[in-house]
């Protein structure tokens, strides 16, 4: 899915599923680059406002 950020905004993005081998990938669709992890779970981020 695709969310669109309207103000500045603090994002602690998880998900929930009975895999343990699951990865969440966070790319920001503005520079199309992904969210830096930490221990393989996204890491706090501030979102800014899209372009």
């Amino acid at each position: 899915d695709i969310f669109y950020v309207k103000e500045e905004t603090l994002v602690v993005p998880k998900l929930y599923v009975p895999i343990n081998t699951c990865l969440l990938r966070v790319i920001d669709n503005d520079t199309n680059q992904e969210i830096p992890r930490v221990f393989q779970k996204v890491a706090p981020y501030i979102y800014k406002k899209n372009k």
